[in-house]
């Protein structure tokens, strides 16, 4: 049988680590590491806990945190320039005001 070698990429190539047995020795939900190994940093915590999370998957997973945490940093740079858009409420029709005026003065 002929031996195959592996190539120096494949050699420090981290072995495939599952969520399962990250989520087991992090103690951090499943949900939370999916989240951050697809980069949907929306759905995790936020505060404080989001980059040591992050931190504590990559380490869990022989991965490096620098390049997560900078996707990270980016998304949430984006997420701070959005300004907060509070929809204003519309007026009442005057139909709706007629009947309202109505039913509120025949109770008073």
């Amino acid at each position: 049988m002929a031996n195959r070698k592996t190539s120096p990429k494949q050699a420090h190539r981290p072995a495939p680590v599952s969520l399962g047995s990250i989520a087991e020795t992090t103690k951090i939900s499943p949900i939370f590491l999916a989240a951050i190994e697809k980069q949907d940093f929306g759905k995790l915590p936020g505060g404080v806990f989001d980059r040591n999370y992050i931190r504590q998957y990559a380490s869990a997973a022989g991965l490096d945190a620098g390049p997560i945490l900078a996707s990270y940093e980016i998304w949430l740079a984006g997420r701070q320039q959005e300004p907060a858009v509070t929809p204003r409420p519309e007026p009442l029709s005057s139909p709706l005001k007629w009947l309202l005026s109505l039913v509120t003065s025949s109770f008073g």
